[in-house]
């Protein structure tokens, strides 16, 4: 086997012992392919030749090897946990075997997301009715803690990590990583900066409802159509962990101002300009917290089929729109705060990540510039001043 071969990181008897239909496969009958994964290594293997007499016979897994970056999101235990608990709930792919170094997931055949795909309704429906559903599963009594994790969050206040993480920045400036250190420390090395985020915090709610399983990756790469079965599905859970809800909406928000897999430097875009509207986050977390409310039967037999009118007509029936709309405005402040949150961590992950390894499929210190910029657009909507929408 060659040096460099993806097959020296991957366990044949694992997918012998725990893939159906795959006890006597061997090398010659499984082709891998590379994919990409920011902290972990992912691989699309497919059986040639599947034991065809058992029904459940996979045809192809992904196997994902888990990176050894060092920071807060990444507990694995958690994360497989988490991933056996949304797989039985439908809202994942199957697990056919997990531990700390490795897990082995179904793998789900669709297309890309299309650009015309990404103005429908019908899709954006579909995400808040995910996460709805998706968050509610920390309520599962499948979901047990020997003790139960730290949201993100208070983990960079309470735990010092936002000031360790100045310090830890500091000692990467001899390690050619000067330019991306400097800006760092430029926007967040002072204890003005570093107050004002844990006095944000305080703002944000402590109340179980809140606290909730995170997808913590949600953009448009994640997210495929499946023609044969006319629906959207989520996958790649490289970062399961609780968190409050609104961080996980405020990620996906950011991201829809990003496109990625560019063929020219620095092979990403941010346009600001594309950050939702007032009103789309006003209807995107009033679907959210209908769905929450009333789940699976009113996403089915209801919104999928009518227009935001239509629904809010039919939602009045259900309950008091004024207490939702008062619910709306709230999650809006906390959204913004923990968005501050989301980037300071994307771009602590960056900088790490690229200490140990540089990527070649981005500019990561282009990327890190590009997210202290969507820092400052939510700092903007915090202090309630005119964001600066930048083009980057």
């Amino acid at each position: 086997m060659e040096q460099n071969s993806p097959w020296k990181n991957v366990r044949l008897d694992l997918m012998q012992l725990h893939v159906p239909g795959w006890k006597d496969a061997t090398h010659d009958d499984l082709e891998i392919k590379v994919l990409f994964g920011m902290t972990n290594k992912i691989y699309a293997i497919t059986n040639k030749n599947p034991d065809k007499e058992n029904l459940k016979s996979a045809r192809s897994v992904i196997y994902r090897c888990f990176g050894k970056l060092e920071v807060p999101l990444f507990n694995r235990k958690v994360e497989n946990h988490f991933m056996t608990v949304l797989s039985e709930a439908n809202l994942a792919p199957k697990v056919y075997y997990s531990d700390e170094e490795t897990r082995l997931e179904e793998f789900i055949e669709g297309k890309d997301i299309q650009e015309e795909q990404k103005s429908q309704s019908e899709l954006f429906v579909f995400l808040a009715w995910y996460l709805a559903n998706f968050h509610q599963q920390f309520k599962s009594e499948k979901v047990v803690f020997e003790a139960k994790p730290k949201w993100l969050p208070r983990m960079l206040v309470e735990d010092r990590f936002l000031l360790d993480s100045v310090e830890q920045i500091k000692s990467f400036r001899d390690r050619n990583l000067e330019k991306m250190t400097e800006a760092f420390l430029s926007q967040f090395g002072n204890d003005k900066e570093q107050t004002f985020l844990a006095k944000s915090l305080e703002k944000i709610s402590k109340e179980d409802v809140n606290n909730v399983i995170c997808h913590n990756d949600i953009h448009w790469g994640n997210i495929m159509y499946i023609p044969t079965e006319a629906k959207f599905v989520v996958f790649d859970f490289e970062y399961l962990h609780p968190n409050p809800r609104m961080w996980e909406i405020a990620n996906f928000f950011t991201e829809l101002t990003y496109a990625y897999g560019l063929s020219e430097y620095p092979f990403f875009r941010c346009d600001l300009t594309r950050f939702p509207d007032d009103k789309f986050v006003s209807e995107f977390l009033t679907y959210y917290l209908f769905f929450t409310k009333f789940g699976h039967e009113m996403y089915l037999h209801e919104a999928r089929s009518q227009n935001y009118e239509e629904f809010i007509e039919v939602a009045a029936t259900r309950c008091n729109l004024e207490d939702i709309t008062s619910e709306v405005e709230s999650l809006k402040k906390e959204l913004f705060i923990l968005g501050m949150f989301v980037n300071y961590f994307w771009i602590l992950v960056f900088i790490m990540i690229n200490n140990e390894n540089e990527l070649d499929n981005i500019s990561v210190e282009d990327y890190m510039n590009s997210r202290i910029e969507c820092y400052k657009f939510y700092k903007a909507r915090v202090l309630e001043k005119e964001p600066d929408l930048k083009h980057i």
